[in-house]
């Protein structure tokens, strides 16, 4: 194990020890192999040092050049291939879950949500929350218009590790993450042309996308197995305490009451 300078690390290298921010959160977990993402995060929380495992295949009896020059066994290739690291569990299951949860928001317009499909892929998700941060977490795949999936789901494990860390009893947590990977559901009748278009929105398209909350309580009262609790979180999940937000435009203590009925419903629903 050896204290490096954040300049000299290097992909394929292992983390021997946790790395914190400076505010002391967990930022890379102990025996994490760095990726060149791995290397950007550290930069830009300003981590100036690291605690790393020498590599393999340079020992202290190797130089580089040496190693570089075996063009067939790289350091960082061998250094990821031993590291069974439990990011790649983490990415499996996320992938499955933004198949199905693809599939199941296209076509929820003509058929009942999957949800129980839904829940037992989201389960398997969040079996490997444990490795999942997020503040750092990035999916594999990310394409413009699989913004609105990728939404959902990351939505979904921050709100299951929210409810957790609030100190909220377990049974309640699967209901606050289908409250999260449903809340923006009503984006999927809003017009494409509408809700991918680059230039600024014109006030009736505002008042259309606007809608999206609306629909999305509309469509979730067809569906079985979520409470009303999670309904009513697409429909206010945009009302602000100043009077700004949507649909009904609450003031103060009143959009406080409603955004709290929704959790309370979420909580004592089932």
């Amino acid at each position: 194990m050896v204290n490096i300078p954040l300049a000299d690390a290097r992909p394929g290298l292992k983390i021997a020890n946790h790395v914190y921010t400076p505010l002391g959160g967990l930022l890379l977990q102990k025996g994490k192999v760095l990726l060149p993402r791995d290397l950007d995060i550290l930069r830009a929380f300003m981590v100036a040092h690291v605690e790393v495992d020498e590599s393999p295949m340079i020992g202290r009896g190797e130089s580089a050049n040496s190693t570089a020059g075996d063009k067939s066994k790289p350091a960082s290739v061998s250094a990821l291939e031993l590291d069974a690291s439990p990011i790649d569990s983490l990415h499996r299951e996320y992938d499955r879950m933004l198949l199905l949860t693809k599939n199941a928001f296209q076509s929820v317009l003509a058929v009942e949500l999957p949800i129980y499909e839904l829940r037992n892929q989201l389960e398997a998700l969040l079996k490997q929350l444990k490795h999942y941060n997020a503040l750092t977490f990035m999916p594999r795949n990310t394409k413009e218009y699989d913004y609105l999936y990728h939404n959902a789901i990351l939505s979904s494990l921050t709100s299951y590790q929210l409810a957790g860390w609030h100190g909220l009893p377990q049974k309640d947590w699967m209901q606050v993450a289908f409250a999260g990977l449903l809340h923006d559901i009503g984006n999927t009748k809003i017009d494409p042309q509408i809700l991918f278009k680059s230039e600024p929105l014109t006030e009736a398209e505002r008042d259309e996308m606007r809608m999206h909350t609306t629909y999305g309580y509309q469509q979730l009262r067809k569906t079985s197995a979520i409470n009303e609790g999670v309904r009513l979180t697409a429909l206010q999940h945009h009302e602000k305490m100043d009077g700004s937000g949507y649909p009904f435009h609450l003031v103060g203590r009143r959009s406080t009451f409603m955004l709290g009925s929704s959790l309370s419903q979420i909580f004592s629903m089932r």
